[in-house]
């Protein structure tokens, strides 16, 4: 996966390409005959997911550094992650883990999509985040079981 820092400031613009995208989508899906723009943040809030979980050290702080720099540069207008940070900051942040079709009862974003966003808004110095903290992660925790229960599940 590629990660950038502040020195590589000479490739932002091939990482926001289509050639970028292509090469990302194939990554994920061994396949070129689709170009997701937003393969590249999936592929960062996974990892970012798999980091959370490792002990600190200096080789996790440069990839979290790294993650939240790549991710800060080639998405800073993608307009879902700026409506999802939004409504993050909003005054109901519970749903910032409802896609973009927020009439569609119970349709929900990956959750690791909210994770990167919330990732980033913290590394990002968004101190009001801070506020709407536990609603985010509580939804999250919600959204991430709730997607491995069978469907006909009750208690």
């Amino acid at each position: 996966m590629s990660l950038l820092g502040p020195k590589d400031k000479d490739i932002i613009a091939f990482i926001k390409s289509k050639v970028f995208n292509t090469l990302t989508t194939f990554t994920l899906n061994e396949n070129v005959d689709s170009c997701y723009d937003t393969a590249h943040a999936a592929l960062s809030a996974n990892t970012l997911l798999y980091l959370i979980g490792l002990p600190p050290t200096e080789w996790r702080s440069k990839m979290l550094d790294e993650i939240y720099y790549t991710f800060s540069v080639k998405y800073p207008d993608e307009e879902e992650f700026v409506n999802m940070k939004t409504t993050m900051l909003g005054s109901n942040p519970s749903l910032a883990v409802v896609n973009e079709h927020s009439s569609i009862p119970h349709r929900c974003e990956d959750p690791t999509k909210a994770l990167i966003n919330l990732f980033e808004l913290f590394r990002g110095k968004h101190d009001e985040i801070k506020a709407n903290l536990e609603t985010i992660v509580e939804r999250l925790i919600i959204e991430a079981i709730g997607r491995n229960l069978p469907k006909d599940f009750t208690l």
